[in-house]
């Protein structure tokens, strides 16, 4: 199974990002810390789990490599995560957001939010890692069929959001979704 991982990265203070990438525990050396990034990933299926769990790791951020104009953030040391591909299949921003960020906080963001009576999360849905943290992808051994539940699961989402349903003018049947399941991959 081939894994894409595409990143931009954002420098500051003459210095990019450091990042880990981690899939089942499994450490993976990121290649480069240019601009763009792409980390490539190529796993021999007999080592996939039927569950699997695909960690970027954002480290090494200090509060002197966010550079402020007044209230305004002017140069930011961070990761942007712009898409996942696997093998032929690409699970854009709009899914990867159904996926968790958890930052660690430095003592001088926690002391700002206090001054500023700011509410801090602690699980945040977003694909900018401003902060040192952890963003968590999972996905199956079987990762057709999981896009599709993913998708489905974000049309659920967005319905519930605005309290509509945007991509089906009917409400979503899950027995039509698997009769398409057995056609498309059986």
């Amino acid at each position: 199974m081939k894994i894409q991982i595409f990143l931009k990265l954002f420098k500051a203070n003459n210095k990019a990002p450091l990042y880990n990438i981690f899939l089942n525990n499994n450490k993976y050396e990121p290649v480069d810390n240019n601009v763009h990034s792409v980390v490539e990933l190529d796993i021999d299926n007999e080592k996939l789990l039927e569950n699997n769990i695909l960690v970027i790791e954002h480290y090494g951020k200090t509060d002197l490599d966010t550079r402020l104009d007044g209230n305004t953030i002017v140069e930011d040391l961070a990761i942007e995560l712009e898409k996942i591909i696997i093998n032929d299949i690409e699970f854009d921003q709009l899914m990867l957001y159904l996926n968790p960020f958890y930052p660690v906080y430095s003592q001088g963001f926690y002391k700002y939010a206090e001054e500023n009576n700011l509410t801090i999360d602690d699980r945040l849905k977003t694909l900018y890692f401003g902060f040192n943290g952890k963003y968590y992808f999972q996905f199956k051994k079987e990762y057709r069929s999981d896009y599709y539940e993913k998708l489905l699961k974000l049309e659920e989402n967005i319905s519930k959001e605005n309290n509509s349903d945007i991509i089906a003018d009917e409400p979503i049947n899950h027995n039509s979704f698997e009769i398409l399941k057995k056609e498309v991959f059986d």
